[in-house]
């Protein structure tokens, strides 16, 4: 019943297949994104440190975003990778947003699904990123929110009292407005 540390945990069986090279019990650092985990306390990473068989003296933590997670955690993994001279990271994103998904909303459930990512992060002497670009906009926050409902009966996990609601049209002309200026 924690399906987004399973997720986790199957993109790292996915990434071992793919990177024969990869030793959990040399990661350094473990950067878990995700905007749905399983429990607040404690925090995934913290329990995947465990079960990948990593460290105890690696540096996990976990990193709240959705759509922009994945650069995000890239940009920080790599920031901490590098001012404390680490090797090995671990860049784990994952959401199930089954739990927070209604069945009938034609708004959200086609847009949404549950997914995991990892990739291994290994420093370089010379940098490989070329440049980052940040910002943030919270005054369309509430065209994309989870919030308590009573109708929870609606939700595909039937156990979780939070549901996903979007205001589409809004996304999109965020999106259309801003991310082509970004690139």
């Amino acid at each position: 019943d924690n399906p987004v540390t399973f997720l986790a945990k199957a993109a790292v069986a996915d990434l071992k297949l793919k990177d024969t090279a990869l030793d959990t019990s040399k990661i350094e650092c473990l950067v878990f994104v995700t905007q749905n985990p399983d429990q607040n306390l404690p925090a995934t990473a913290n329990i995947l440190q465990a079960e990948l068989g990593l460290p105890k003296s690696a540096l996990c933590f976990d990193i709240n975003q959705g759509c922009s997670g994945f650069v995000i955690g890239l940009n920080v993994i790599n920031s901490v990778m590098s001012l404390n001279k680490m090797e090995n990271g671990l860049l784990i994103t994952a959401d199930a947003y089954s739990k927070v998904l209604r069945r009938d909303d034609r708004n959200s459930f086609p847009l949404f699904s549950d997914g995991a990512a990892a990739v291994r992060v290994k420093r370089f002497a010379k940098q490989k990123i070329l440049s980052w670009e940040w910002g943030s906009d919270g005054e369309g926050a509430n065209h994309l929110t989870t919030k308590l409902s009573a109708h929870a009966d609606n939700c595909i996990s039937r156990d979780h009292a939070q549901l996903l609601t979007i205001n589409g049209r809004e996304i999109y002309n965020f999106a259309v407005l801003n991310v082509p200026e970004s690139i």
